[in-house]
């Protein structure tokens, strides 16, 4: 105790003069001159007693802390010797998230349907008709409103390029009021045809060149040069030319210029590997030759919807006919291309063989050929090698002095040469 109240005291003394210092920078110069004559009068406390410093009157008296006597002493808080186990509820178990599958890929070759992309059908006379296109005058155009009104069932998605009054004049002078639409614009029958891309062109054309006194022939040779033009333009289009309907009675088509006309194409057509013809005309006659009545919509030329049916019936069994012989002739020319490879096969074949044989004979009588020379070497070698008795005489011969004993060549040469010296 009598060592902590010096250390207190002087704490105290401090804390006085820091006060003091503090108030002294923020009081008026004037209230710091009355301070300092002030401080001498402070009494100074007793050392021995060491009473608390009397503060002048002017210094915001700072409140002296009471000191106790005694410090009471703090315990120290104890320290558990084990650290108490805390317990960790368990955490509840997460359900497993299920992968998300993976986007379908589009395979490449292949374009993403549209809304407006047409399926490919899987029947091969749809899938033909998908890639064909129909020309035609005003009975064509009966065929193509007769397949729009059924939905596209009788001719399927095929590409109709028909107009009234179409005529091979009409298309050589451009005449937009009377040629086709492709796209809703008018074109030339050539450039429709490339345009919509179609691998199979049906043709029915004719009869509006064959009207009044115009003849089968002149039809003929305006229709010759309608199809060079198609054809110059499409040269790997199959063409398919479908017979002139037959007329009625007092039409101003005469019916056997028709028939004249379709002779024509018929024998035209057989001059062309592409160029095929289509008898739509036969199924439609009477027995007369003339236009079935019942298929007539006008006394003339035009045609009733069981025509148009009738029409499109024959052209579908054509169409089948034709897929079936090309498939069938496919199949020969294949079969004989199997037949040509594999005959070329065993060709190549024995000619292998045959190199191999040649090259086995050549290394056979090179070997025989080895033996013969060695066969004759050794005899040539027996033939020129010297018998024992020339043998030691050509030695006596050049060692005379040397050995006089093999000199005497006689009964007793081998006594000699096995005598010792």
């Amino acid at each position: 105790m009598k060592m902590r109240r010096p250390l207190i005291d002087n704490l105290i003394r401090c804390a006085a003069s820091a006060a003091i210092i503090i108030c002294g920078m923020n009081l008026m110069p004037a209230r710091a001159a009355e301070i300092a004559p002030a401080m001498p009068e402070a009494a100074a406390p007793a050392l021995p007693t060491a009473p608390a410093p009397e503060i002048p009157a002017a210094v915001p008296a700072v409140p002296a802390t009471e000191i106790p006597a005694e410090v009471p002493a703090v315990a120290a808080p104890e320290i558990p010797t084990a650290v108490p186990e805390v317990s960790v509820p368990p955490v509840p178990d997460v359900p497993a998230v299920a992968p998300v599958p993976a986007a379908p890929e589009v395979p490449k070759q292949h374009a993403v349907p549209t809304e407006d992309a047409v399926p490919v059908p899987s029947d091969p006379v749809e899938l033909f008709l998908s890639k064909s296109a129909f020309i035609g005058n005003s009975v064509g155009e009966g065929l193509t409103m007769y397949n729009a009104a059924n939905k596209n069932v009788p001719l399927g998605n095929a590409t109709m390029l028909t107009r009234v009054c179409y005529s091979f004049g009409n298309d050589a002078g451009r005449n937009s009021k009377f040629i086709p639409k492709y796209g809703g614009v008018p074109m030339q029958a050539k450039e429709a045809v490339k345009q919509c891309g179609a691998e199979y062109v049906f043709i029915c054309m004719g009869t509006n060149d064959l009207v009044g006194s115009a003849g089968a022939e002149n039809a003929y040779e305006k229709y010759k040069q309608y199809l060079t033009g198609i054809l110059a333009e499409n040269p790997t289009v199959t063409i398919f030319i479908e017979s002139c309907t037959p007329s009625r009675p007092g039409s101003n088509v005469n019916n056997e210029k028709i028939t004249a006309f379709n002779a024509y194409m018929k024998a035209y057509t057989d001059l062309f590997p592409n160029m095929y013809y289509v008898d739509i005309a036969t199924p439609m006659k009477d027995g007369t030759g003339y236009l079935e009545s019942s298929y007539c919509s006008d006394g003339s030329v035009h045609l009733t919807n069981k025509a148009y049916a009738l029409w499109a019936e024959t052209v579908r069994q054509y169409i089948a006919a034709f897929i079936a012989a090309k498939s069938e002739a496919l199949a020969k020319q294949r079969s004989a291309e199997a037949a040509i490879a594999k005959m070329n096969y065993e060709k190549n074949i024995r000619k292998v063989d045959d190199k191999k044989q040649e090259l086995f004979e050549k290394r056979m009588q090179a070997k025989r050929d080895a033996e013969a020379a060695e066969e004759e070497r050794r005899r040539y070698e027996l033939a020129h090698v010297p018998d024992e008795v020339t043998l030691m005489q050509t030695l006596a011969s050049e060692h005379k002095e040397a050995a006089p004993a093999l000199y005497n060549i006689g009964p007793k040469l081998l006594l000699c040469v096995g005598e010792k010296p």
